[in-house]
């Protein structure tokens, strides 16, 4: 064919070995068995017992601007499948797909991400190619009372996923049709993909909820996560009746604090000893202890007396343990106690990280939530919700790596990333807890994987942390990050002074 927008297809050899070099204009010739007998003809076969499928594309681009919006519609055919592309400053917001062709090639369908091991045998039967693979988004921007709420519809394989998302931080994601037996080849498109991908998408887990596309990298580096407008507080609505206890400890009525906190609340009551123990355990979620004198317990009870503290972030702490005074405890345990778990150290607490120079000594080790004064909160978790205030430093002097961490922290997902080899979502859980948090290693500039165990260094005199603290209401993800910084780099003396930039 001479003339039209037509494509045509070179001609073919027949099964016999037949050459054919039938020329194809507006009269054709018949030298071969089956020819063009016109110019209406697009393609010609020397044989006719297997005839190829005639392959037309064709393609259609309209821009148009408004409201200073510069939207491209572009409309491409395919073996008579129309594939409709919407495109708004440069960002694909839509793609539609029309009159599958059954007969389609897997060429025909490299815009697909994925096509299933049968999918020829499965066309073959009659199933439309775009019931098989299809990825689509479509994206819908609107403000309602100053806040901007965008819901994204994404299909993939024929999963729809929609997700909310309310001033930059995702609300919501739900998932329809969800096919379990998705692989981490379907995700190509992501920028990682986490070593334990296909276990937990077997167990259910969304996929989408496990990696990041290269699109949302790129913006979550480029976007600050809100400075927080209001302090964090502790919060024991969460909590388990079962979980609370009041243990008994003498000492000699001098306690202690942290230097950079306030003053601890302390009141003092007249009244019986035993009255002060039920005011502690009803009222378990504002004091967190109370104190006596136990040479007043063979007093009346109208000349007995007794101190509640309440509870604070001020660091309270008994400066010893023996004396003629009683501490009542409130504590929570959320998990169970170290001597009932199987634990199973790591390579680093009881060596490189047992010795600091600046302190005198390090103390026995602690593990948080588990009723040794450590981030004993209802609300425990290694990642709630970041923002750069969760630092807090303890005695070690690597502020400069500290600082370059809490920068870090401005940036939607980048705390994340240094623990995509490890299940935080569902973490700490009962039994001993190890974590990985991937660093990179700045003699080789290879990603390095430093595995620790859930305990924490403490000073050997006041058995307070030694590095940094847990968040008020139970934020781990800094002590653990430190920690395998620490490890990483050899011990606390290694990191003890530095510059955030060989932090970063």
């Amino acid at each position: 064919e001479t003339a039209g927008d037509k494509e045509l297809q070179p001609l073919q050899e027949s099964d016999a070995g037949a050459s054919t070099s039938a020329s194809v204009s507006a009269s054709a010739s018949a030298s071969a068995s089956c020819s063009a007998a016109s110019a209406e003809a697009s393609c010609a076969q020397a044989s006719c017992e297997a005839p190829a499928k005639c392959v037309e594309t064709s393609e259609s681009v309209n821009t148009t601007v408004v409201n200073g919006e510069t939207i491209t519609i572009t409309t491409k055919v395919v073996d008579g499948k129309t594939i409709t592309t919407k495109v708004v400053n440069g960002e694909t917001i839509s793609t539609d797909v029309v009159d599958g062709d059954v007969g389609a090639s897997a060429e025909d369908s490299e815009e697909y991400v994925y096509l299933p091991p049968d999918w020829e045998e499965r066309v073959a039967r009659g199933e439309d190619l775009d019931s098989l693979v299809e990825t689509s988004e479509s994206v819908n921007t609107t403000v309602v009372d100053g806040e901007t709420i965008t819901i994204t519809t994404k299909v993939v394989n024929g999963k729809t996923i929609t997700t909310k998302v309310v001033n930059g931080e995702t609300i919501s994601t739900e998932v329809v049709d969800d096919d379990v037996g998705v692989s981490a080849e379907d995700f190509s498109e992501y920028a990682e993909v986490p070593a334990y991908f296909q276990e937990r998408v077997a167990k259910g887990v969304d996929p989408d909820s496990l990696v990041e596309t290269q699109a949302e990298e790129a913006s979550n580096r480029s976007v600050k996560i809100p400075q927080r407008t209001a302090p964090r507080k502790l919060d024991y609505s969460d909590s388990h009746e079962g979980k609370w206890s009041f243990p008994e400890t003498a000492f000699s009525g001098a306690y202690c604090w942290d230097s950079d906190k306030k003053q601890p609340e302390v009141e003092k009551r007249q009244g019986a000893i035993e009255t002060g123990k039920d005011i502690l355990k009803n009222n378990k979620e504002t004091y967190e202890g109370m104190y006596y004198d136990t040479q007043l317990l063979d007093a009346p009870e109208d000349q007995q007396e007794y101190c509640l503290v309440k509870r604070s972030t001020s660091g309270f702490r008994l400066q010893d343990r023996e004396g003629q005074f009683n501490f009542v405890k409130s504590q929570y345990c959320k998990l169970p106690a170290e001597d009932e778990v199987n634990a199973v150290y790591d390579n680093y607490t009881d060596t490189v990280l047992n010795t600091y120079s600046n302190v005198s000594g390090l103390g026995k080790p602690v593990c948080p939530g588990r009723g040794q004064g450590c981030a004993d909160d209802p609300g425990l978790k290694i990642i709630g919700v970041i923002d750069p205030g969760d630092v807090s430093q303890g005695s070690v002097g690597d502020c400069w790596f500290l600082s370059a961490l809490s920068a870090l922290a401005e940036f939607r997902g980048a705390v994340q990333k240094l623990f995509q080899h490890t299940n935080f979502q569902d973490m700490p859980k009962d039994e001993f807890n190890h974590y990985v948090v991937s660093l990179y290693d700045v003699t080789t500039w290879e990603l390095v994987d430093i595995e620790i165990d859930e305990r924490l260094c403490t000073h050997a005199e006041s058995g307070q942390l030694l590095a940094s603290r847990p968040s008020i209401d139970g934020e781990l993800w800094v002590c653990y990050v430190e920690k395998a910084f620490a490890a990483h780099c050899g011990g606390w003396n290694k990191i003890d002074g530095g510059s955030p930039t060989h932090a970063w």
